[in-house]
Parts: structure tokens; C-alpha cells; sequence
């Protein structure tokens, strides 16, 4: 949320890209995704 990039919380649910998205866009998207994922994995960290 601190990036601006919602995801949703659940497998069931959807996140939507369309052609008013931009290549720039989709590649902070990601990288967004991946920190978050990152950091929920080293908070969890045994």
C-alpha cells in the first residue's frame, strides 16, 4: 500500500491489467509485488 499498488488479499480474487496500463507500470507493479512478498518472508523468518 506504501507504493501505491493495491494486490488483492485473497488467490480468489482478481487483479486487473488493461491496455490503459503501461509497460512501466506492469514492471513497478512487479517489483512492488515482489518487495512486499520479500518482506512478509523475512518477517516470517524461522
Amino acid at each position: 500500500l506504501d507504493r501505491g499498488i493495491y494486490l488483492p488479499p485473497s488467490q480468489f480474487e482478481a487483479a486487473f491489467l488493461s491496455s490503459a496500463h503501461t509497460q512501466k507500470d506492469v514492471r513497478e507493479t512487479v517489483a512492488a509485488a515482489r518487495q512486499s512478498f520479500t518482506t512478509v518472508r523475512s518477517s516470517h523468518a524461522r
